[in-house]
């Protein structure tokens, strides 16, 4: 499994988990479902929102209907992944003219 250094963490992180923290971070989902090794103190938001593996993920469609999430990566990419549960996120790059909101 790929993982990043998260410095909210203090070490490394698999993609799972550091999606749950942005969405902590992002105020999407409750700190209570993160993950047992993650505390979190005062100045965790700025932190998190300032990590270049930061990403906000929002929900779309492809032009040809299919339904994903995607997110901008810091060099302007877009990846998109099919709209499923976030442990089977297979994200890949796409197009912004394909992005219908």
């Amino acid at each position: 499994m790929i993982t990043v250094y998260c410095p909210i963490k203090n070490d490394r992180i698999n993609g799972l988990d550091c999606n749950i923290v942005c969405d902590v971070a992002d105020g999407i989902l409750n700190p209570n479902v993160l993950p047992k090794n993650i505390v979190l103190d005062e100045n965790y938001k700025k932190i998190c929102l300032d990590c270049k593996y930061h990403n906000t993920v929002e929900k779309a469609s492809l032009d040809n209907g299919e339904k994903i999430v995607f997110f901008r990566k810091n060099n302007g990419k877009i990846m998109a992944s099919l709209d499923v549960s976030p442990e089977y996120w297979d994200f890949f790059e796409v197009d912004e003219s394909r992005i219908i909101k």
